[in-house]
């Protein structure tokens, strides 16, 4: 019994190392190069990211590391607001 247990953790340590996104609370590498409010990561930040990030605060998007813009590790109406400020003043 003991050497099944031992053989069925090590196959799920392997599943863990080996597969990208088996991890529980697993989440895709952030984009650094994305400046923040640039919540779609397309390398300008316009009204498509205050919508984006509208839709990531109501949960029917994945968040992205760019559009928590006060790190606080929310997205919520604070960030939609620092968008839309960070929109209107370009």
């Amino acid at each position: 019994m003991r050497k099944r247990k031992v053989g069925v953790i090590g196959l799920v340590l392997v599943l863990l190392v080996l597969v990208p996104g088996v991890a529980v609370g697993s989440h895709p590498p952030p984009c650094y190069s994305c400046a923040l409010g640039d919540a779609n990561e397309d390398g300008v930040i316009n009204v498509l990211d205050i919508t984006t990030t509208e839709l990531m605060a109501a949960g029917l998007r994945p968040p992205t590391f760019a559009a928590d813009v006060n790190r606080d590790a929310v997205i919520d109406s604070l960030d939609v607001t620092a968008v839309e400020i960070l929109v209107v003043n370009q």
